[in-house]
Parts: structure tokens; sequence; C-alpha cells
């Protein structure tokens, strides 16, 4: 009460003032009073609500739940992004580690097993005549066969453990590369009973290790025709490769009408040691990831189950 007398004086008449609140953006009247003094001691205070002023007010602060709200919603988003990025940044992790575990078991593969295959292989071709003699010589083209897949396994791990990808590379005309990949590949197409269609005539180059492309190109295409001979339907099988090229980038698209590759496989496509084959290492794809996003490239898949796949090759173009 004192400090009331204080703020209102004892005085003759009636005294008016407003009651107000302030926000961050304006100032509100919430109620006109009046104030008339019977004595020095009491007073009568009249209070008149501003009911537009408290409607304002009213409106203010669903305003500002509705943006609570939404600033809620956009955190909520945001903390989803980073664990997504977070959980992005774990697997490039974990495949960091299992490149490393790889050059480690390639290393030790490299020394105690290759050296030992080259002297049997060795062995094996000298006593390829006395087998023929015998007509036996099926047996020394098996141990051959097998011996060489070893070593094939074998240099798949070595070329999984370097990383030393762009040291070579120079300016390789595309058109001409996959010309040269349809001389390869063609034999074993027909082989296998597939229409080999290659599309040679893109003008463009990118700047990789040629032997490296074509390592990559090799592994895709021997996949497309391993897929297309597995393919139970009566149709005959086809692959085709060919490629485009804009102002930035150089395509290469490798389309195949074999099995196709189910949600799951597609998932772990590119992780080591993964594999659908009976006697696949998990290796090659992995192996062509990295190659191709050392050049700045990336790799995209596209499969349907009983459709067939397509892996497109990216380059930035020079």
């Amino acid at each position: 009460m004192s400090k009331f007398r204080s703020f209102l004086r004892p005085e003759q008449g009636d005294t008016h003032f407003e009651i107000h609140m302030s926000t961050l953006h304006k100032q509100l009247s919430l109620y006109e009073a009046t104030t008339r003094w019977q004595n020095a001691r009491y007073a009568t205070v009249v209070l008149i609500k501003q009911d537009n002023k408290v409607d304002e007010l009213r409106q203010m602060i669903y305003q500002l739940r509705m943006r609570l709200a939404e600033a809620d919603l956009e955190l909520g988003k945001k903390t989803q992004a980073l664990e997504e990025t977070q959980e992005i940044l774990h697997q490039r992790t974990n495949q960091s580690d299992k490149h490393a575990v790889i050059g480690k078991l390639a290393a030790g593969i490299a020394h105690e097993v290759r050296n030992p295959l080259t002297s049997i292989r060795g062995f094996i071709q000298l006593l390829m005549p006395q087998l023929q003699s015998i007509g036996k010589e099926s047996y020394g083209e098996i141990l051959l066969s097998e011996i060489d897949r070893a070593n094939g396994i074998i240099r798949e791990f070595l070329s999984a453990a370097k990383h030393d990808t762009a040291m070579t590379a120079e300016s390789v005309h595309v058109g001409n590369l996959l010309h040269e990949m349809f001389l390869l590949c063609q034999g074993e197409a027909t082989l296998k009973g597939c229409l080999l269609d290659v599309d040679s005539a893109v003008d463009a180059h990118v700047v990789i290790d040629e032997r490296q492309l074509k390592q990559v190109l090799l592994n895709i295409i021997h996949n497309g025709l391993d897929a297309i001979e597995s393919q139970t339907s009566d149709g005959q099988g086809k692959l085709s490769v060919k490629a485009s090229a804009d102002d930035e980038h150089v395509r290469i698209v490798v389309q195949d009408n074999g099995v196709g590759i189910s949600d799951k496989t597609k998932h772990y496509l590119f992780s080591p040691f993964y594999t659908t084959k009976p006697h696949g290492t998990g290796l090659g794809l992995a192996v062509c990831k990295r190659i191709v996003e050392s050049y700045g490239g990336r790799i995209e898949v596209r499969s349907e189950l009983g459709v067939g796949t397509e892996f497109e090759l990216i380059f930035p173009r020079n």
C-alpha cells in the first residue's frame, strides 16, 4: 500500500493511468485504471479491461507457441541429420579399418604363398610332356588352372591394399578404351551366349591410370556376363557398354539383363569380402570403388531382380 500511495499521490478529483505489459516487439495496454481518493488514506480504484489488447496478447502467445513448435521440428530434423552423418562417418571408419586389414593380409599372402605357387606352376609345366605321354594331361591343366585362380585372388588382395592409385594418371580417350574392351571381352561373351554391344563413338577424355580403368571395366563386365549366364530366362543375354559426356562429366554405363541384385546385396555391394559367388573373394567391386573415387569419380548402381543391373561410372571431364 505504501508503494501504491507513493505512486498515486492523494489529489482532488480522479487520477487516470494504464497497466501495460511490455513484450519483445511492442507494449500492450491491458487495463485502464481510474482512482478517486476518499481521503488521505483510502482510494477507490476502477480497472477497465482492454479486451482488444488481451485478444492481441492471446494471438501473440499463439504465434509464439507455433514458432516454438516449428523450432522443435527443425531441431528434430537437424538431430536426425546429425545422427545420419555420424553413422556415415562410422561406416567410413569401419571401411578404412577393413582396408587396413586387407593390406596386412595381402602382405602376408604375397610373401608366404605367391612364391611357392610360382615354383609349383613351373614344375607342373615341366611335367606336362610326361602327363601327355600317359594320357593324363587334363590333370596338369586342372592344376595350372587352379594355381592361376589362386594367383588371381592374391592379385586382388594386393590391388585392394594399394593406395597410390593416382600416381600414374594420364589423359585417356574413353572411346578408344571402350573399343579395346570390346575386343577383350567379345570372346567370353560369345562363349556365354551373350550379345555384347559396345558404343565407342564418344570423343572425351578422363584423367586416370588406363590400366586401372580397364581393371574396373573388366570386373564389372565379367560380373555382368556371370549374371547373364546364371539367368534362367530363355531370352538371349545382352550386355551393353555406352559412354556419354557433357561439359562437366564423362559417364560410362554398363548394363546387363541378368538376374539382378537384391536390395540387401546392393547395400553391401562394395564392402570388402562380401560376395554372392561360390568362389568369389568379395574384393573386386571394393577395389573398383576405391579406384574410381581416387580420381574424383563415383559409381552408381541401379538394379531390379529378374530384369538386370546397370553400373554407371561418373568421372570429372578433363
